[in-house]
């Protein structure tokens, strides 16, 4: 019988809702256990693209649960390169985590891919720098071989040392970041790197800079005849760094309607993770493109129902006119109605799902709810 993904993924996202990590010591062997079987699952995928998926997250898995061997092992069956550069990073990403800094260097030194091999760096000094130790993050930050990730990274570490309420440390990182960036070429890369940079600064407090760091940025773009489209990542970059007002003023920069619809969805996303609904409600009335609407209408539906707020969740819901979508979002209610306790309201939402993986999505939501023993 020919074997496809869902089947594993079942059980791999199972243990992702009850994580190795929470498990205490003398239980990883039950949890090495139930890896076990998932492996042997994987193992008889026969989409390579999806038996390489489920490997990866296994792999990660047996490293939470201090399987490093086994987590090795694991790589090896992977045949794809990229893939198994993906494998590299999730390990070296969770030895870091642990704060084992020289087992997750060893392991980053086999991503095949130098620019990945520098991603993972990026990922491990923020990981040092969040656990405290900064001396270790810097070190990390030294390995980076491109000007691109090393200024991301000591943005990444401005910000916590800003958190730690160290400022003149994070501004000196801040403008080592700056530095750094301005060594990067093409200039689109550049410009995509010093946006970042600005929106870490301006969440991290100096608002008035970040705002006039990306302010200048949009001219910088229009001079240097960047894609209009560029303008887009601009706009979301404004809005999550607080500046509305400079997110709607390079909207009115861009003629073409697409790119504005675009552009109004970026504000709404933001708004949406910060939880304010009303706000990106309001922002997508603005928008013409009805496939736009549907998107932002289901991840404002989405985003309610993982609040907890069902009945505004369902009444959205019921308002796309996208099927597909509109499954994605009744999976996430089903969940919320477990994670409350109400297992005949889940499964009933559940059974509305004519997608199979939506509702293998949704079942798994319900089987892992901590309320579903309630009601």
């Amino acid at each position: 019988m020919k074997r496809t993904f869902p089947i594993v993924l079942v059980v791999v996202l199972t243990l992702f809702e009850n994580p190795a990590r929470s498990v205490s010591p003398r239980d990883h062997v039950g949890v090495t256990d139930i890896l076990r079987k998932a492996l042997a699952e994987a193992s008889q995928i026969d989409d390579e693209s999806n038996r390489s998926f489920a490997l990866i997250i296994i792999a990660g898995l047996q490293v939470q649960a201090d399987n490093l061997v086994g987590a090795y092992e694991t790589v090896g069956l992977i045949r794809d390169v990229s893939d198994k550069g993906m494998a590299w990073y999730i390990i070296s990403v969770n030895l870091a985590e642990k704060g084992l800094f020289q087992e997750s260097f060893t392991t980053a030194d086999s991503i095949p891919e130098e620019d990945e091999r520098d991603r993972c760096l990026k990922d491990m000094a923020l990981m040092a720098a969040k656990q405290g130790d900064f001396a270790a993050a810097l070190n990390v930050v030294s390995r980076i071989r491109s000007s691109y990730y090393r200024a991301l990274a000591l943005s990444e570490l401005a910000v916590v040392q800003t958190k730690g309420k160290k400022k003149d440390s994070a501004r000196s990182l801040f403008e080592a970041a700056f530095e750094m960036a301005n060594t990067i070429s093409p200039h689109d890369r550049r410009a995509w790197v010093v946006m970042q940079i600005a929106v870490a600064q301006a969440v991290a407090g100096d608002t008035s800079q970040g705002f006039e760091t990306l302010r200048q940025l949009r001219q910088a773009i229009m001079d240097q005849r960047l894609k209009k489209s560029f303008l887009i990542d601009l706009v979301g970059a404004q809005a999550e760094a607080g500046d509305m007002e400079g997110a709607y003023e390079t909207i009115d920069m861009l003629e073409d309607q697409v790119l504005k619809d675009n552009a109004l969805a970026k504000v709404a996303g933001v708004q949406i993770a910060a939880g304010n609904i009303t706000g990106a409600i309001n922002t997508m009335s603005t928008v013409e493109m009805d496939s736009i609407k549907v998107s932002l209408l289901t991840r404002i539906a989405t985003e309610q129902a993982r609040k907890g707020n069902i009945i505004e969740a369902l009444a959205n819901a019921e308002a796309i006119d996208y099927q597909p979508y509109k499954e994605i979002a009744l999976a996430e209610i089903a969940g919320a109605y477990a994670q409350q306790g109400q297992i005949e309201a889940a499964l009933e939402t559940a059974s509305r799902i004519s997608d199979k993986d939506s509702r293998v999505n949704a079942l798994i939501k319900i089987a892992t709810a901590p309320g579903r023993n309630g009601k």
